[in-house]
Formats: C-alpha cells, structure tokens, sequence
C-alpha cells in the first residue's frame, strides 16, 4: 500500500475522533468547513447525467488515488474513468444514482463520508438494480476545494 494511501486511510479512521461542524465544543468563530456533502450531490448528478467531465472535477488526479469497487481496486481516477465508470455510463440508460443515509465527519484536511447508495438503470433493456454501503474520503489542499481520493462501494452477496 502506497504511504500516502495509508496515510490516507489512518486519517480518516482518526477523524471519527473529530468534532464535525455541528460540535458545541468548536469555537464558535472557526470557519464552518466547505460542504462535503455538496460534492457528493454533484457526484450523483454527474452520474446520471454521464458527465465525465464534471467527475474530473471532483476527483483529485493525485495518481495515489485508489478505488475498490465490489472487491475490485482501480488504482487511480484515471483508470477508474477509463477502465470501469466511463464504459458503464455509456452502456446504461436512465441511470439513477443516489446516496441515502448519509453521515459526514470532517477535519481540517480530509474529511469521510459513510452511508448507503442506490443504483438504478437499463442495459441493453433490462433492468439494473443495485444498492449497498461507501465510503467516500476526501481531501482539501490549503483553502482549496473537497476532492475525492478514495471511495469504497459494497453491496451484500447475492
């Protein structure tokens, strides 16, 4: 595992200790933190709308980035886009994505999202119905915008 990774992973496993925005032991004249959950919403309108440039965007282009799909790893946005996501999202027709139960913690670089997701489409005229767990990390540089650099789908065993 790449050391950036895994720093990665033992930070965002360290930010179920942070206090998120809502926390009355902040100071009350710190910033409130960008709004992970704003790129998650745009992540779900790319999907559906199949815009792969709007992904690029919310990706980071770090080539640490790594991503396990359903047992499978992508070990970078650009073989995630290139190899998996893009082809599915040509190949299905009236994909409906979404996240639902949505938890956020956010420290002052890296921030996690947990919850649950629902997948929708047609291929080929059949229907496709998919729901399981993520886990979405991201990350800020400075006062830059939240990117993604890790995301983890599962659904359960068929």
């Amino acid at each position: 595992m790449p050391l950036r990774l895994s720093l990665i992973v033992l930070a965002a496993l360290g930010l179920a200790a942070c206090a998120d925005a809502g926390d009355p032991a902040a100071p009350a004249d710190a910033p409130a933190p960008p709004d992970v959950r704003t790129v998650l919403d745009a992540q779900e309108r790319a999907f559906r709308d199949a815009d792969m440039a709007a992904l690029d965007g919310l990706w980071s282009a770090d080539p640490d980035v790594v991503v396990f799909e359903q047992g499978g790893v992508d070990s970078s946005w650009a073989a995630y886009r290139d190899g998996h996501l893009g082809p599915e999202l040509v190949a299905l027709d009236s994909l409906d994505f979404r996240h639902r139960d949505v938890h956020v913690r956010t420290g002052d670089r890296l921030a996690v999202a947990t919850g649950r997701y629902t997948l929708s489409a047609q291929h080929d005229g059949e229907p496709v119905e998919s729901d399981g767990v993520f886990t979405t990390v991201f990350e800020r540089a400075d006062d830059g915008p939240w990117q993604i650099v890790h995301t983890h789908l599962s659904r359960p065993r068929r």
